[in-house]
């Protein structure tokens, strides 16, 4: 944890919420002065407070405990399966935004996607659209969270498990589920280095094509099955996981049945990244408003005003 990047977080979203040092600490019950400790760098909150500061200033805990300043050291290459164009409408909005919803979560917004894509424009966020044939030439040194496929995970603490795939620099780690069966069974030892299982589901864990790249450890092994042929790290996710890999239109009717069921039950909007945009400071509400049709702007308006 940096503390200055976690105290200059705070006092932004504090600010945000139209909180002042001393409204904050009595909502929390302590001393105005510890919150002043906080936003200078020289304390953290304890234990206790996270989960009630977290609600208070409308985030995740992980995004306080990392700081938002931290999310330009990565960068996200989409690579999607063309079988289900990219624009196909799921539920409500395009497959599109729920795959780059992901990099949001993770605090990404330079996102490169590589392949067959309209042109798409997010305030604060950088996306550029590059062909498949130019994918070959292209090299990416700085640490990079790659997701092979219209792949899609949605569960509670997904942020979390990101920013701990990202916080791992002794090799190339992917997203691990644990599930009753998938393509990729690995086996997991104990310091959470993996392989690619050839007897069956070992651990029960299985590899998503979610892989994070971390900059010296540049991606060579091309394709996702190519990078599970070596050794690498896992995440392991807890069970509660939703993954979808969207290759046919019959798993993207699978997961608009999916997202219509949890949206209709919790209220939440699934993958809605102008909602992932403000809230992981990546654009003033203002200008996110601007772009969005009109269910979203009602959405939109019922959380941040």
């Amino acid at each position: 944890m940096d503390l200055n990047k976690t105290g200059k977080t705070i006092a932004k979203l504090r600010k945000q919420a139209g909180l002042t040092q001393a409204a904050l600490a009595e909502k929390l019950g302590i001393s105005d002065k510890a919150v002043s400790k906080w936003e200078r760098g020289i304390a953290c909150p304890d234990v206790a407070s996270w989960n009630t500061l977290s609600i208070l200033l409308d985030t995740d805990i992980e995004s306080l405990i990392y700081g938002h300043e931290g999310r330009n050291e990565w960068k996200g290459v989409l690579l999607p399966d063309n079988s289900v164009p990219a624009s196909t409408t799921v539920y409500n909005k395009p497959l599109i935004h729920y795959l780059l919803s992901q990099f949001l979560l993770a605090g990404i917004n330079d996102i490169t996607v590589i392949g067959d894509c309209e042109p798409i424009s997010l305030p604060g966020v950088n996306i550029t659209i590059a062909d498949r044939a130019d994918r070959l030439n292209r090299r990416f040194t700085s640490h990079t969270f790659y997701i092979y496929g219209n792949s899609f995970i949605y569960g509670p603490n997904l942020t979390r498990h990101f920013k701990r795939a990202m916080s791992r620099t002794d090799g190339i780690t992917v997203i691990s589920s644990m599930k009753g069966k998938g393509r990729y069974p690995i086996a997991v030892d104990t310091d959470r280095r993996a392989v690619l299982s050839r007897d069956g589901a070992a651990n029960q864990y299985y590899a998503e094509p979610f892989v994070f790249v971390p900059a010296g450890c540049e991606n060579s092994r091309g394709s996702f099955e190519g990078i599970l042929s070596g050794d690498f790290n896992a995440e392991t996710m807890a069970r509660g996981m939703a993954a979808f890999n969207i290759g046919s239109y019959e798993e993207a009717l699978r997961l608009s049945e999916y997202v219509r069921l949890m949206e209709s039950m919790t209220g939440e909007r699934i993958g809605c990244i102008e909602e992932i945009i403000v809230r992981r400071g990546m654009a003033e509400y203002e200008d996110v408003r601007k772009t969005c049709d009109k269910g979203t702007k009602e959405y939109l308006e019922g959380l941040f005003l």
